[in-house]
């Protein structure tokens, strides 16, 4: 039997977003705002891989499961299967939230977390033990590292298959509470900011590719997907506060101050979740 190249990368596809077990991402009218406000768009990834300038000697113990789960050919053929609309859910959704595993407080103190978010806005997190899901949350402990499927997107997963994987730090209250709203921010649709548009940060790409290379052994298309594209998904103005971009260490830039590390919504981020819900 002849099988063209397309059609065996539609059966490829179809098999990786069918079987996949966690993943870093529909419906949404069309908005039309300026500033802080969403310009909704064309995009073409489902997955947000949390990441941010570890520790050298740390990073590729803390982050080499998750890796194994999207090899670069995996995240090439997601982003061509990806639904081409937004990811943002609609307003006064409860999204019900499933957790795959551990503890009964390790739960409730990820929710607690997860709920910073909500405040003030017209969205929130109910978590479920049974029936259906919009997110579903597995975990494990010993490191600093997560992937989210970004909002609405998780729809098209299976009903028993992750949508959120997180690998939380142990002993670091700070960490954890970064971690947990950064990708509750992808499950409600939000993309990384550094990949705003709008940020025009100056980046010394070589010392970043040797950087990603060495510390989590990402190729330069990994880097270029996950570091220098920029989004089209919705507009908003620039954020370095957000809890949403890369911490960046200032010797990555050839300009521009670094950006710190935070584990707080910053005023943007409040203000841009609450107009979208």
């Amino acid at each position: 039997m002849n099988i063209t190249i397309k059609t065996y990368v539609f059966l490829l596809t179809f098999i990786i977003i069918s079987s996949l077990s966690a993943i870093g991402c529909s419906q949404s009218d069309d908005l039309n705002i300026s500033e802080i406000n969403p310009v909704m768009n064309l995009y073409d990834s489902d997955i947000e891989d949390f990441c941010e300038t570890p520790d050298e000697d740390s990073a590729m113990v803390e982050n080499n499961n998750l890796e194994r789960l999207l090899p670069d050919e995996d995240l090439s053929l997601m982003d061509k299967a990806a639904n081409k609309r937004g990811k943002f859910w609609p307003k006064g959704k409860v999204l019900r939230v499933r957790f795959l595993n551990g503890s009964v407080a390790m739960q409730k103190r990820i929710m607690a977390i997860a709920k910073i978010w909500t405040v003030g806005a017209n969205i929130q997190f109910k978590s479920v033990n049974e029936g259906n899901s919009d997110i579903r949350v597995s975990f494990t402990l010993g490191g600093f590292n997560g992937i989210t499927v970004i909002g609405t997107g998780a729809k098209k997963i299976g009903a028993n298959v992750a949508t959120m994987k997180l690998v939380l730090p142990n002993n670091d209250n700070i960490k954890f509470q970064r971690l947990i709203l950064h990708e509750f921010g992808h499950a409600l649709g939000l993309e990384h900011e550094h990949q705003n548009p709008k940020s025009n940060i100056c980046w010394n790409k070589e010392k970043v590719y040797a950087f990603y290379q060495q510390t989590k052994g990402w190729s330069k298309n990994r880097i270029n997907r996950e570091v220098f594209k920029k989004y089209s998904l919705y507009s908003r103005q620039y954020d370095r506060k957000s809890i949403m971009h890369y911490t960046i260490k200032r010797n990555l830039l050839n300009c521009n101050k670094a950006v710190p590390f935070t584990n707080q919504l910053s005023e943007l981020d409040m203000k841009f979740i609450r107009y979208i819900y």
